[in-house]
């Protein structure tokens, strides 16, 4: 018999190794700070790697992406899950490509507010800008290319469809490389763009200059600490970007958009170019 789908079209199985995956992450990540400095990241990730295999579930997997990204921004914003979230992407359990669309989604435009996690987001991209996963099958592809693409908003903003991971590589970062030069532009108080222009997957960040603490206290210290980072962040942006562009492989991609950009017969090339 034919499973029973569940409003967004997946199984009642499917849903049911969600639940099951996300209470192993909880499990993980959930423990006291002291619990945190005895069991390294790799533990965390050889945990749920088991998870995800007793569930049979892919990897990269791309609701293993998901939980985590959105258990991280921003109620769990400590050094402990990023580690966990380095330590997963550098063994593989999750899709470079997929975690920094996620994330860039959510940090960019909080980035003022939230500049831990921001400077801890331009590592990352720094360091996995370019990696891209083939090795997958095609369910999982399918998963990452439907949810990169909803959380950059791409096929609405270049009028595409998407189909290869390698098209999605390019549009990715370009998107993600013009979103860090605007916003760096913005933090520098230099605006760029027209009020009128749409603000995209970046949205707008709705800073108030003001620190408070858990309850509701304004902390004169904390905010001229944080202060200091959201400087030190704008000068980290620029130098991100700056490494990016000496790269061979940032200049092909962005004159794969820029070619796409005259040709609408334009085919994107296979995934194997930015492997």
């Amino acid at each position: 018999m034919e499973m029973e789908k569940t409003r967004g079209g997946e199984s009642e199985e499917t849903e049911r190794r969600k639940l099951i995956l996300l209470e192993k992450v909880k499990e993980c990540l959930s423990q006291k700070p002291d619990q945190r400095r005895e069991e390294s990241p790799i533990l965390w990730a050889m945990d749920v790697v088991k998870c995800l295999k007793s569930l049979k579930m892919e990897m990269p997997s791309p609701d293993l992406a998901e939980i985590l990204v959105s258990h991280l921004c921003f109620d769990n914003n400590n050094a402990s899950i990023w580690k966990f979230l380095q330590q997963a992407l550098s063994v593989r359990l999750l899709s470079p490509l997929h975690v920094l669309s996620l994330l860039s989604s959510r940090v960019i435009p909080n980035r003022r507010s939230q500049p831990e996690a921001y400077r801890l987001f331009l590592e990352l991209f720094s360091r996995y800008a370019f990696s891209l996963d083939t090795a997958v099958d095609d369910a999982c592809r399918d998963k990452i290319i439907n949810s990169v693409d909803s959380a950059l908003q791409l096929s609405r903003t270049y009028e595409v469809r998407l189909s290869e991971l390698g098209q999605l590589l390019v549009l990715f970062f370009f998107t993600v490389f013009v979103g860090l030069i605007d916003s760096t532009f913005d933090d520098m108080g230099l605006q760029i763009k027209s009020s009128d222009i749409q603000e995209g997957p970046f949205g707008v960040d709705n800073f108030q200059d003001m620190d408070m603490d858990s309850r509701g206290n304004f902390s004169a210290e904390r905010n001229e600490h944080r202060e200091l980072l959201r400087k030190k962040n704008t000068n980290m942006a620029m130098e991100v970007l700056a490494k990016l562009m000496e790269s061979r492989k940032a200049v092909v991609l962005l004159r794969l958009v820029r070619l796409n950009m005259y040709d609408t017969s334009y085919t994107p090339p296979p995934p194997l170019l930015f492997s």
